[in-house]
């Protein structure tokens, strides 16, 4: 059975008809879990010739993995053109509500631009600290997609900020660790929580407050 469905496919391929420069979707599977994943990429790909896929077994390619600050699977990585790591994470499958926040990581990363207002460019200037954000969502919640969009603008705009989207699903017990209650949930660096969905503005000011950037 197919994850995008025929009437999909064509509002898909018309998105995807935009974009300028080539991505690479760089896949680390680790057993079953990850055949949803996998299916989706790769029905993805064949959508768009500037898209290409390259999957990766985790647990036979740890050193990769760990020079890409992986730790975990299934996971999905965009590489742009010239097969730089741009700091935007899946964690889990991106279907549903989450499906859009991934055409838009592509649309990112294909045109090279974050898509981040002025204001916003300007205070991300003079970041030096790498920052990361963990973004936990459900598959099923609409509010999500924003938020992995914004988290993954900063990180397209800035190499110092990686950004995850993690479903909820896929690493309950990570959700856990992070009292995930609802969401989504944005965890800064480990440590700090910024929960319900935020404008742009709040949301990087929340972030430059929780991350001692000041």
């Amino acid at each position: 059975m197919e994850i995008i469905t025929q009437q999909d496919q064509r509002i898909v391929r018309e998105m995807l008809s935009s974009l300028t420069d080539p991505v690479k979707l760089l896949f680390f599977e680790a057993g079953e879990p990850a055949s949803e994943l996998r299916q989706l990429l790769t029905e993805l790909v064949e959508l768009a010739d500037i898209l290409h896929l390259e999957s990766k077994d985790y647990d036979r390619d740890r050193e990769t993995a760990a020079r890409l600050h992986i730790d975990k699977a299934p996971a999905l990585l965009l590489l742009d053109k010239e097969e730089r790591d741009c700091g935007i994470r899946f964690y889990g499958t991106p279907a549903g509500y989450e499906f859009s926040a991934l055409l838009e990581a592509v649309r990112m990363v294909s045109h090279g631009d974050s898509g981040l207002t002025a204001e916003s460019r300007r205070s991300l200037a003079t970041l030096r600290e790498p920052v990361k954000l963990q973004v936990f969502v459900t598959l099923s919640c609409p509010y999500c997609p924003g938020t992995v969009r914004l988290a993954h603008q900063l990180a397209c705009e800035r190499e110092e900020i990686t950004a995850e989207m993690i479903a909820v699903q896929t690493f309950p017990e990570l959700a856990e660790r992070h009292q995930v209650r609802g969401v989504p949930r944005t965890v800064v660096n480990g440590v700090d929580y910024i929960d319900s969905p935020l404008s742009e503005t709040s949301f990087l000011q929340r972030i430059i407050e929780l991350a001692g950037l000041e």
